[in-house]
């Protein structure tokens, strides 16, 4: 039987898995819009939402990308403490800072497993979600298939958020530029194919972006479309930067002036909550 540590995670990811059937765009939106809460625990929920999506297009079953969803989750448990430590600073890293990070994944393993974590393939994920195909990860440095791609797809959902979720010191990157990183640098370490995968999921405009239209208006893209086709948005201020009173929804693909001309970042915070964005 579960023990409690295990029997919570494994509830919390099935929720995690619920919410991105229910609506995948709007938990994409999650992950791109900032949110008041600490860092370590918005970056679980966004990495286990980023790897049960592309999972799940790649066609992984459902006990399979609970696993993944539940490392996710808990993968970073032994530098909870140092990662909100680290989001407030700008200078680099001290010895011991250093030390732990890179023994992280083993130090997690054995607290997962004294809390009776049982299932062999979330441990090996968190041991192995810093290990490259090329050899040049952590801790154990080990290479090509000897890398889980489940862990693969762990370390490439933990980076691309980390990318875009940004820091007391820095803003993140937009979703554009991070995406183009996926493709040019993440994918030597992690495999192009799998980048590629992350992607097409994604899309060209993920759920979350904040972008500026042919018109003027700012707007959240809410909803993906297909490869071909433009965004659904919701717009939230005119040309002038006046806000509107309630989100105005626009079809990107419908009229020339509701075209995305560019993605911007956000200044100021959106005056709508995610509920109204996504009509919930």
């Amino acid at each position: 039987t579960e023990l409690e540590p295990e029997r919570r995670l494994r509830n919390l990811a099935r929720t995690i898995q619920a919410l991105c059937d229910h609506d995948a765009d709007a938990s994409l939106g999650a992950v791109h819009l900032k949110h008041d809460i600490a860092y370590p625990l918005s970056h679980s929920i966004s990495t286990s939402i980023l790897c049960e999506l592309v999972a799940r297009r790649i066609g992984w079953p459902p006990v399979r990308r609970l696993s993944i969803v539940a490392a996710a989750l808990s993968c970073n448990v032994a530098m909870m403490e140092l990662q909100a430590e680290l989001v407030e600073q700008a200078g680099p890293l001290d010895d011991r800072q250093w030390d732990a990070i890179q023994n992280h994944p083993l130090r997690g393993y054995e607290m997962l497993s004294a809390a009776g974590v049982g299932d062999p393939l979330w441990l090996r994920l968190v041991i192995q979600h810093h290990e490259c195909i090329n050899g040049l990860g952590y801790p154990s440095g080990v290479r090509g298939d000897d890398v889980l791609p489940e862990a693969r797809l762990l370390g490439l959902a933990d980076r691309y958020h980390a990318m875009v979720a940004g820091r007391a010191y820095r803003e993140g990157l937009l979703a554009k530029s991070a995406l183009r990183r996926v493709f040019l640098d993440v994918g030597q370490d992690l495999g192009s194919t799998l980048a590629q995968m992350f992607i097409k999921e994604l899309g060209i405009y993920p759920p979350g972006s904040v972008v500026r239209l042919e018109n003027g208006e700012s707007a959240v893209v809410i909803r993906r479309k297909g490869e071909l086709a433009g965004p659904m948005l919701a717009c939230f201020a005119n040309g002038k930067g006046e806000y509107y009173a309630s989100p105005l929804h626009r079809d990107a693909s419908e009229q020339e002036r509701y075209a995305i001309r560019d993605v911007q970042p956000l200044t100021g915070g959106l005056p709508f909550g995610m509920s109204s964005l996504w009509g919930y």
